[in-house]
């Protein structure tokens, strides 16, 4: 297992045997990825047979998924009215999804 980033536990990467039960036609690779609260680029995680006794690699040999950071929050924003009349100012509301992980300001 490899990743281009940190989102992976080191335990989870490196060599790891999967089993294909007898009678059974496939067998999951479940490789845990953990939410936290740490922003990060978007990395890569793949999975690559290696040689090994009893089989031979087809292809493809290896598959990847892109694991996607979710600790930033989404930002939407409203005018509080439709319209104004000059003297009066605009009003928006910005909110966030969650509490931002960083001190603002954004821009």
């Amino acid at each position: 297992m490899t990743e281009t980033a940190s989102q992976i536990p080191a335990a989870a990467k490196g060599a790891t045997t999967v089993v294909i039960a007898a009678g059974a036609t496939t067998a999951d690779l479940r490789v845990p990825v953990p939410a936290d609260n740490t922003v990060e680029a978007d990395s890569t995680a793949t999975a690559t047979i290696t040689t090994g006794d009893g089989y031979t690699i087809g292809t493809p040999a290896s598959a990847s998924v892109t694991v996607h950071d979710d600790d930033l929050p989404t930002v939407t924003i409203a005018a509080a009215a439709a319209a104004v009349t000059e003297g009066s100012p605009a009003v928006f509301t910005v909110t966030p999804t969650r509490p931002p992980p960083r001190t603002p300001p954004y821009t």
